[in-house]
């Protein structure tokens, strides 16, 4: 039994659905807090700190705190002739014109962001990309302004604190997503969050920033289930400019140094790059990264092909025990493994189901 417990119902239930799928309580929880952040706007969301206590009945309890931080530029004395009083709740203090509780000076370098990649990557399922896209359309299309919402802007908590009005447009940037020249949103009107939405974007496909664009990239997919990973990371790259990301097909079999432990018979498959590689920033994907052995024999294929630009290296999952000198740089969980165990993905263009599975291996 799985109980999910958040402020927004429309957030729930996107977490029962993950959990439908085939996800775990983390990869839920991720997912929740992301769409949260986009429900209720008015709270830290990806700007803000979080604590997670995480408990697993085999490897036990495990606490992340992801407190945000004080700038690198801050000083204990700065504000000590602002101070005015200490704050009813006890909870902070009151200053002149407000600087520790709205606006710039008010932030700290959040932690949330690392925090929650820090818990999927150590113990979800899901990739990242996976758990942050709920909540994109949701921001870029919005979504009708709750009587809940609309309340907290409008409610009154007391002299120590920015009355919520004053806040929420406390600055031109605020303003300008909270309200229209300075009118709050009324119950029920469609409220849109394009920035929030780009942001996640942008956190969940760090490949096209990377690659400075979508220019002369392109994604080949490591038979077998490299290939439908590459397919949907071409598909998610379509959403932040439109253009058409081509993606090849290579299979690495005879390329393989090992091939007598890679199955009794090997079975070859075409490859297919209907494109030219030289001078082209190539992404290879795969979807394990165990001993670096099939992204050699896919290097030495590529370079058969031509002479590329760049050449990188996604994959859904890490799981070390390399044997050669090769690194991922967009990795979708890293994963603490045995040489003793096996890490199975199963894909619901091949596999007919959506799971990632670590077993023993049977010799």
């Amino acid at each position: 039994m799985a109980i999910i417990v958040c402020p927004q119902p429309q957030a729930a239930e996107i977490g029962l659905e993950v959990m439908r799928r085939g996800g775990n309580a983390i990869d839920a929880a991720v997912t929740v807090a992301f769409v949260q952040g986009v429900l209720d706007p008015q709270m830290c969301g990806i700007g803000g700190c979080g604590v997670m206590l995480v408990h697993s009945p085999k490897t036990g309890d495990a606490l992340l705190e992801f407190y945000s931080t004080a700038g690198s530029r801050a000083r204990e004395d700065q504000w000590e002739k602002l101070f005015i009083r200490e704050a009813a709740d006890r909870y902070g203090y009151v200053l002149e014109g407000w600087v520790n509780d709205v606006g710039y000076q008010s932030v700290g370098v959040p932690g949330t962001v690392a925090g929650l990649y820090e818990a999927l990557t150590r113990f979800g399922t899901i990739s990242w990309d996976q758990a942050i896209e709920p909540a994109i359309p949701l921001a870029r299309d919005g979504f009708p302004v709750t009587g809940y919402m609309h309340g907290y802007w409008t409610t009154d908590y007391g002299p120590d604190v920015v009355p919520h009005a004053q806040r929420i447009q406390a600055t031109p940037a605020a303003k300008a997503i909270y309200t229209r020249d300075g009118e709050l949103y009324s119950i029920g009107e469609r409220f849109v969050q394009a920035d929030y939405a780009r942001t996640l974007q942008r956190l969940a496909h760090e490949i096209v920033e990377k690659s400075g664009g979508t220019k002369n990239l392109a994604l080949i997919g490591i038979v077998r289930r490299g290939v439908p990973l590459a397919q949907r990371i071409a598909q998610a790259m379509r959403g932040i400019d439109g253009v058409e990301v081509p993606v090849g097909v290579l299979d690495i079999t005879l390329y393989r140094d090992d091939l007598s432990k890679v199955a009794p018979q090997a079975v070859l498959r075409s490859s297919n790059i209907p494109f030219g590689v030289d001078n082209m920033n190539l992404v290879l994907v795969d979807d394990v990264l165990y001993t670096g052995r099939t992204i050699r024999a896919a290097m030495n294929g590529i370079f058969d092909l031509g002479r590329p630009k760049r050449v990188s290296l996604c994959v859904l999952i890490e799981r070390g025990h390399r044997e050669m000198p090769i690194e991922a740089q967009y990795i979708g969980r890293g994963v603490q493994t045995s040489d003793t165990e096996i890490i199975e993905v199963r894909l619901r263009e091949i596999d007919k189901e959506e799971r990632v599975v670590l077993v023993d291996r049977v010799e």
